[in-house]
């Protein structure tokens, strides 16, 4: 590379000037005499620190008002698989996207996954689909979204407990729609009759439902009451799940019709 060249180089001029001068250092120019330390900052600092810093930019567009969300709602089950989901502002297409995420196993350890993710280009953003396991509690999730040319289009690290939420293996994960009762696990009754308190998320719009039936794995039941109108592919992602051994309480009450 052009910086390792430039180091060597800085080298050379060290160890000649050092071998004829070893009392003082200076090179000379055609504006007079400047200190070498201060020339090898420099020279360092244009070689090395600054195409760095173009590395980290993200690219095509500010990211800071990009959204991502992990799991449901954000949050995510041990030992399950995860689905990340980003929404990058803009619709200039990506080419041969590469989506990498890395999370800790249950001993600290890095895992990888790396992925061509699902790609869809919306209104005004462009929607990019992946999937990840976490293997602790503590674990944070780092994900870096690069095109063909290798150049980072995204590139963002979330921590557990502040950014999104993991929850143990055992715990049970809910999805309710359209308000049913008896999910009200906040009374602290509930601590002493049941190991784990089960975690529920209620959905306000079916466009929060998952087409994807990967993403229903993770999931204790899904319960829909009062509201009916389930897009036609969460139904295919629904029913794929139910044959697989998923739990689906639907409650009709009085609409029978």
């Amino acid at each position: 590379m052009k910086s390792d060249a430039v180091i060597i180089k800085l080298i050379e001029i060290l160890r000649e000037r050092f071998a004829n001068h070893p009392g003082r250092v200076y090179l000379k120019t055609n504006k007079g005499q400047f200190g070498l330390f201060l020339l090898c900052f420099a020279m360092l600092f244009f070689a090395v620190v600054i195409p760095v810093c173009a590395q980290e930019s993200v690219a095509p567009s500010d990211t800071s008002t990009s959204e991502v969300v992990l799991g449901w709602e954000n949050i995510c089950k041990v030992g399950f698989w995860n689905q990340v989901q980003l929404a990058l502002p803009g619709t200039s297409q990506l080419t041969d996207p590469v989506l990498t995420i890395t999370t800790h196993d249950a001993w600290g350890h890095d895992v990888i996954f790396r992925q061509t993710p699902k790609v869809e280009t919306q209104a005004e953003s462009i929607k990019v689909v992946g999937h990840f396991k976490i293997g602790d509690l503590l674990s944070p999730v780092s994900i870096e979204l690069s095109s063909d040319d290798q150049s980072v289009v995204y590139r963002k690290r979330l921590r557990a407990g502040v950014d999104f939420e993991v929850i143990r293996q055992d715990r049970p994960l809910i999805i309710t729609y359209g308000d049913p009762a008896g999910f009200d696990y906040s009374r602290e009754d509930y601590a002493a009759r049941l190991a784990a308190i089960p975690q529920v998320i209620s959905l306000s719009s079916s466009d929060q439902f998952s087409i994807d039936p990967v993403n229903y794995q993770m999931l204790h039941a899904v319960v829909i009451a009062q509201k009916y109108d389930v897009t036609e592919l969460a139904n295919k992602a629904l029913k794929r799940w139910v044959q697989q051994g998923g739990h689906l309480v639907v409650s009709i009450g009085n609409q029978d019709d």
